[in-house]
């Protein structure tokens, strides 16, 4: 046909598509691991003790660093405080948050792949007959 796109044009976008599917490949691995997971974000919180002649009610260092992980629940925002023995749960909730932003990456490599097919699907469409 006298209007097939050129070899050479072709060519790149499947080398694109085929290089957004790798990493598609590579992050989609990522998340398939066996590890649990804890929704919530980490954080360490320095806290004031209450005891009227501590230093941390007088303007001085508070205490901490103290683990946390907040957490949705009941439409409101909590603070759970990990006491000695729960670490775990704060990675866990590391491993989330990792998790959570490996998800957004595939979410915007998939749209990436459309926009890419989307692309190649014009570059050859026809819109009047000769």
């Amino acid at each position: 046909m006298e209007n097939e796109l050129p070899r050479e044009e072709i060519s790149r976008y499947r080398k694109q598509v085929c290089q957004l599917l790798a990493k598609l490949k590579f992050l989609a691995f990522k998340a398939g691991y066996r590890d649990r997971l804890f929704q919530g974000v980490p954080c360490e919180v320095m806290r004031t003790c209450g005891k009227k002649n501590c230093r941390c009610m007088q303007g001085g260092q508070r205490h901490g660093p103290y683990k946390v992980v907040q957490v949705w629940r009941e439409n409101c925002s909590r603070q759970l405080s990990l006491k000695k023995g729960e670490e775990q749960y704060f990675e866990m909730a590391k491993r989330y948050q990792f998790q959570q932003q490996n998800r957004r990456q595939v979410a915007q490599l998939l749209q990436e792949i459309l926009a890419a097919v989307d692309a190649m699907l014009e570059r050859r469409t026809i819109w009047n007959k000769k």
